[in-house]
Order: C-alpha cells, then structure tokens, then sequence
C-alpha cells in the first residue's frame, strides 16, 4: 500500500506543469525604484511591502484568520504559515519575498535613525530585524529547493538573495569573514545566471549587483586581515566614490556636448536677414494725478485766500450806495 501512494504521487509530481521563472532580483529592484529607495524612504518601501503581503495574501484566499471564542472574549489569533504542502500558485513566493524585504528595510530604516545618535538602543532593534530578515529567507530557500515545481533558475536566485541578506546581517555585526565568503557566493552565483539568462535587462541587473558587491567585497576583505587600518578603508571608500563620481562626470559631460551641438546647428539655421520688422512699441499706463501732485510737491492755493481776493474785487467794482452800506453795517 505504501508502495502504491508512492507511485501515484510521483506520477502526479510528473504531470503537474512547472511554476513559471521567479526572477527575485527584478522583482525587487522595480519594487524599489517604485516605492521610495529611490530616495532612501525605507519607510515607505516598508510600509508598501506590508501592504503588498495583505494584498496577495487576500487574492489568494489565504489570510491570517480568527478562531471563534465564548462570548465575552477576544477571537484568538490564528496564524497561516506559508509551507511546501500549501503552495499551488507561484504568487506564494511573492509573500515570502517580500516578508524579507519588509524586515530588511525595518532594519535599514532603523540604521539611518541611529546613525548620529551613538548611544541609541535603535542598533539591537535594527540587529533583530536583519535576523528576522535572514529566518523568512532562509524559510524561502528551504521551500524552493523542495518543491518539485520550482525549475532550477529559481532555486539560485533564491539562493543568491539568501546569501545576500546573510552578508548584509554579517556586515552590521562585524563578522567580516562570514562576509566575505557569502558575497562571493553571491558574485558566482550571478556569474552562472549570467550565462543561463537571454534578456540583455537581466544580464544588466545581475552585472549591477555584481559590481555593488565587489565594492564592499573589498571591505570585508581588508576588515577580515590581521593588520587592519581604519586609514585603508577610508581610502577604499574614498577611491570607490571617486569612481562613481568620474563617470557621472563623463555622463554629465556627454549630455552638455549634445546639447551645445544642438544649439550651434539652431543657430546656423536662424537666417538674420528675415528680421526686418521693427519691434512694436506698447502703450504704459500713466500714474494718475495725485501720484503727479505727490511726487512734484505742487502747491495749491487755500479757500480763505482766494475768498479775500474775490471780496476785494468784487468792493473795487462796487457803487457809492455798497460804500455807505458798509460804513454802518459793517463788512460782511
């Protein structure tokens, strides 16, 4: 009997179609650049990782849920592990891709906040968060390389990924050479993908991880040695920077070469005998007139003095009768 249902699962193992390639390394790269590491927001990509897990985990029916309880109690939480017998859809390594992903950028978040402050308990916190990182992957390893579904593609960029996140928690604890053997383990393994992969954007993304590796590859190098000098490492980051700069430098140079290029072939193509229209002239407004008067101080005559000019005129042109009148009553 036990024969039998041996035979039989085999033969089912057999005809159930592969899962299609899971490329994690594309997968999270766009994540990034979409949803803030962009501009090292950690927080938002970590907020967008807990919100990518509850979206699939909805659209696959497969939530966390709550047991039933006598009245008058709270429901008792209920989780739903993610394990080989349960995956049937290639969305569930989605889940699991990005419970790490949440992890680290917890962690990362966590490494920017306690940067300035030394003495800050944020570190264990961040250190707890790259351990919890390193368990979901290492869960995700463990499923990959059982499931009769997953091809061989997979299983070494999950590989590569566990690996990864293992030097990253071994880096922030100063085990340099734990390090070191695991980014070159990284480093051989997207070499072979290299080789295995057609798409020329794949090919690109694995050189890119390739030399990022490289670059603190020789850290944990020099860290791992007997004699080690701060002065050394200085000089390594200093030269890897100086590097980048360079060739955002030729970048740079490049794009203002073009640009004047194209602004000398627009100006041998302007034929300056075409302008001869004379430039229009467009009416100005004026200032009113009491900005005139405020500004040019003009003096206006008083009311009394002009009354006292008007009554002189008005008694020269007066008779002998308006004379008398006034004697007696006087000037109005």
């Amino acid at each position: 009997m036990v024969e039998e249902k041996n035979t039989t699962e085999k033969m089912e193992t057999e005809n159930v179609e592969p899962f299609p390639t899971v490329y994690v390394l594309q997968a999270i790269k766009n994540a990034q650049q979409k949803h803030g590491l962009r501009h090292q927001n950690y927080q938002r990509y970590r907020t967008y990782c807990f919100d990518k897990v509850r979206r699939v985990r909805k659209c696959l029916k497969f939530t966390h849920h709550h047991k039933c309880t006598p009245k008058y109690k709270n429901p008792k939480f209920q989780l739903r592990p993610i394990t080989e017998d349960v995956i049937d859809n290639v969305r569930f390594f989605e889940i699991l891709i990005f419970e790490v992903e949440r992890a680290w950028a917890y962690a990362m978040q966590l490494k920017y906040e306690c940067n300035d402050d030394e003495l800050s308990r944020k570190k264990f916190h961040k250190m707890n968060k790259l351990r919890r990182a390193l368990e979901h992957a290492l869960h995700l390893e463990q499923i990959a390389k059982i499931h009769p579904r997953v091809d061989s593609t997979t299983k070494k960029e999950v590989e590569a990924y566990c690996a990864y996140i293992g030097a990253t928690l071994a880096v922030e604890a100063k085990q340099w050479k734990s390090a070191e053997e695991l980014y070159k383990k990284v480093i051989a393994i997207y070499e072979k993908l290299k080789q295995v992969v057609d798409s020329e954007e794949m090919i690109a993304l694995y050189e890119a991880r390739c030399k990022e590796v490289q670059s603190v590859l020789k850290v944990c190098a020099h860290y791992a040695s007997e004699n080690v000098d701060d002065s050394q490492i200085k000089k390594l980051k200093m030269d890897f920077d100086q590097d980048l700069n360079l060739e955002f430098d030729d970048l740079k140079i490049g794009i203002k070469g073009e640009s004047r290029k194209n602004d000398k072939s627009e100006a041998m193509e302007i034929d300056t005998t075409q302008i001869t229209e004379i430039p229009r002239l467009e009416p100005m407004p004026c200032k009113p007139v009491f900005f005139d008067l405020a500004l040019n101080h003009i003096k206006m005559p008083s009311l009394n003095s002009r009354m006292q000019e008007q009554s002189q005129e008005e008694e020269g042109q007066a008779g002998i009768g308006s004379r008398i009148k006034n004697m007696f009553w006087g000037f109005k």
